[in-house]
């Protein structure tokens, strides 16, 4: 399963992770910042895990199972973290990885049923722009928690804290929402396959047209 390089990388970005989450929680400045770039080299290897897939002809079921589930637990990981930090209101924390989990599982199970979803052009706007937030969030609690540049690490609080800010969660939380709701319709004949083949019902076969 791990033996391509590719698939190493996403299994890394994994991993990394937990580091992130015990660097971004540390009490310690310079650890905070640590995390910053461990959080960019995670991100990065979503980049490289399907740019090296395609380019060395190693692409895989698993490794199209996994690229995605990876990509959401980084990103959950980071969601979840500005919610305790106190950064992100719950409410949206729960509308974008309630989004994210439920088209990342039927995504899955659709690979796993050969009836894979397209990725629409909204959803690929829609994975940029939240990376786009994470790091901007990030940059802002990890310049807050700088002691040796007052006058920065106060400028970065009052950004975390304004309604500037909070109109800009509000904005990617009201996107990831609607393009969720756009897969479901655009592609419902595979949801609705997948809802067929879990609930254990069969689905009609179609009406063949009188000439």
């Amino acid at each position: 399963m791990f033996s391509t390089l590719p698939n190493r990388l996403t299994l890394l970005r994994v991993l990394l992770v937990p580091v992130f989450l015990l660097l971004l929680f540390s009490p310690s400045p310079l650890l905070k910042l640590v995390s910053g770039a461990v959080f960019g080299i995670a991100s990065a290897t979503d980049y490289y895990d399907g740019y090296l897939a395609r380019r060395m002809g190693h692409t895989s079921r698993w490794g199209r199972f996994l690229d995605p589930l990876a990509d959401k637990i980084l990103t959950s990981a980071a969601f979840i973290s500005f919610g305790v930090l106190g950064i992100v209101p719950w409410w949206m924390v729960v509308v974008i990885l309630g989004r994210d989990i439920l088209i990342t599982a039927i995504r899955s199970y659709a690979e796993f049923l050969d009836q894979p979803l397209k990725t629409s052009y909204s959803a690929k706007i829609k994975t940029f722009v939240q990376l786009g937030l994470q790091v901007y969030l990030l940059a802002l609690v990890i310049l807050a928690a700088q002691p040796g540049i007052p006058t920065v690490a106060a400028s970065a609080r009052r950004l975390l804290m304004s309604p500037v800010n909070w109109f800009l969660l509000l904005t990617v939380t009201l996107f990831t929402a609607w393009t969720g709701l756009s897969y479901l319709v655009s592609d419902w004949p595979t949801v609705r396959a997948v809802w067929a083949h879990l609930s254990g019902r069969r689905l009609p076969a179609p009406e063949s047209r009188r000439p």
